[in-house]
């Protein structure tokens, strides 16, 4: 049963911020309730799967319980945020057991359909505050359908490091021998675009994290680092990774047996070849509706199929803010190399930890509710994207140690 979307009323009531320049801006944000819970999910062994060539399943695998969740609670509308090879989410704890359920129903469905392991972590907020942390929320609407979500403070950070300790008791990992009673529900979850090739000459994966810990300090240093970034690369609309004409629908197989494997959680019997023809058919008819521009009287939440293209551009989470700045940016090599030397000043200065990777596409995971309007499609740098570009950053914390 759904649950009511009431429990996110703290969330719900935060002010709709409308620049993302915000995010260094602590007053904006506001204290998550001591009895909410940090979700944090990610895939295990990331790198050597991506290494593989199973870039695209990591990206699957590691977003794909922000689709389940929703349909826990009937709507789209609630804070997480996409890292590439994983996601973090935060709930209300009235939800625990629900929660838990499809999380665990998850992480088997990520195992069965993609031989990767996804780590399942949990933590109530009230154990960051007992540990002397801070955790606040923010609320960047990015378009009608997609309000995402700013997290700040250092118990993010440590929530993370706790739930991926090795400890073996660690009591924030959801236990392997977990029986769910309820069946996690992807519907929405949608893999069938082409990666984008970059409008420029290069997809720049991009992660930032400020060194400081006093806010005024934190806000300059981030403050110079957004500015960096439109010195060298432009302003959003020249380094927006993802252009209408780039991103078309794909019919190779190999990709849409993403989706399809994850619906029907049984790749290659009758009913997986049966939705293959259909997801065929009504690409066949996107692409002629793209390709001669004809509005035919098809809509798909609300909105015409030619429109699909923009809409995603408008709904792509291509920044975001969880503590640390995250950025799928279209760049050109020069700009490339003058934002990196720019950055590598601020860090040997003692000003920021960062990491990048370059790549000469990115790749969309699209999540739509399908019982609202609400929709959101995660982005990352194709050939490793964040997990690359993280990669670099936790080599910089270590050396700092």
């Amino acid at each position: 049963m759904t649950t009511d979307s009431a429990t996110l009323e703290f969330y719900k009531e935060l002010p709709e911020l409308r620049s993302f320049a915000e995010i260094s801006d602590i007053s904006v944000y506001r204290r998550v309730p001591e009895d909410w819970v940090v979700v944090i999910t990610d895939v295990i062994g990331s790198t050597k799967a991506i290494e593989a060539g199973k870039y695209k399943q990591v990206n699957i695998a590691g977003g794909i319980a922000a689709m389940a969740i929703s349909n826990v609670l009937g709507d789209m509308d609630y804070p997480f945020v996409f890292g590439g090879d994983g996601v973090t989410i935060l709930i209300p704890g009235t939800i625990v057991d629900e929660v838990k359920d499809v999380l665990v129903d998850t992480r088997a469905m990520v195992r069965e359909t993609f031989a990767l392991d996804l780590r399942v972590g949990m933590m109530p907020v009230g154990v960051i505050y007992e540990n002397g942390r801070t955790l606040a929320l923010a609320k960047l609407r990015i378009s009608k359908f997609y309000n995402q979500a700013m997290i700040s403070g250092e118990g993010l950070d440590w929530a993370e490091s706790e739930i991926k300790s090795r400890d073996p008791k660690n009591p924030y990992l959801v236990p392997e021998d977990h029986v769910p009673k309820k069946r996690a529900d992807f519907s929405g979850f949608t893999c069938r675009w082409q990666d984008v090739k970059s409008p420029r000459d290069e997809t720049l994966a991009l992660i930032v994290k400020i060194r400081a810990t006093a806010h005024d300090e934190q806000r300059r240093a981030m403050h110079e680092v957004l500015a960096t970034i439109e010195r060298h690369l432009g302003g959003v609309v020249d380094y927006h990774p993802l252009h209408e004409d780039g991103i078309r629908p794909s019919l190779d197989t190999k990709v849409l047996h993403n989706e399809l494997a994850v619906s029907t959680r049984k790749p290659g019997g009758l009913g997986y070849w049966l939705q293959m023809l259909i997801l065929r058919v009504q690409l066949r008819v996107l692409q002629f509706a793209l390709r001669t521009k004809i509005r035919l009287p098809i809509d798909v939440n609300g909105e015409n199929l030619v429109d699909l293209p923009k809409n995603n551009m408008l709904s792509s989470d291509f920044r975001k803010f969880d503590n640390t700045l995250k950025m799928i940016v279209a760049c050109t090599a020069q700009g490339r190399a003058r934002l990196v030397a720019a950055l590598e000043s601020m860090y040997a200065a003692g000003e920021i930890f960062y990491g990048v990777h370059v790549s000469d596409r990115a790749l969309t995971t699209c999540l739509m509710h399908a019982g609202t309007v609400r929709e959101v499609h995660f982005v990352d740098a194709a050939d490793g994207g964040y997990a690359f570009a993280a990669r670099q950053l936790k080599q910089q914390l270590k050396q700092a140690r």
